[in-house]
């Protein structure tokens, strides 16, 4: 979920928000599992890591700065422990509100090649 802070304080990608890139995820189907998240990716494969931005971004938002900080922390359990809601339930909310935005696809390559700059791509 590192990396998901780390994506979440930039505030998303080549000038593309982090729930409308996690959002080409869920409509591609390579949402990963939330227990999956926690662990550790390369962060150079783009899909979990906006996922992981938008995850811990829309925590901040609907559930504010602590059950953020417990979720970086002490992974899912202690953001559950303290929210009293489950992983699942976290997943299906977040998937559901990524849904409502429009979707935007970034290459690997280019994210690789050109970062995440927040100047509007090309």
């Amino acid at each position: 979920m590192s990396e998901g802070v780390a994506l979440m304080a930039a505030g998303g990608c080549q000038a593309a928000g982090l729930h409308a890139l996690a959002a080409a995820g869920v409509e591609d189907g390579m949402a990963w599992p939330l227990e999956r998240l926690a662990e550790q990716f390369d962060p150079a494969i783009a899909a979990p890591s906006f996922q992981s931005g938008s995850v811990m971004k829309f925590v901040r938002e609907q559930y504010g700065v602590q059950p953020l900080r417990l979720l970086w922390q002490e992974g899912l359990a202690g953001f559950s422990a303290a929210t009293g809601v489950s992983p699942e339930a976290l997943e299906g909310a977040w998937s559901s509100h990524v849904g409502s935005f429009e979707s935007v696809r970034l290459a690997d390559d280019d994210v690789r090649s050109r970062g995440c700059e927040s100047t509007p791509r090309a």
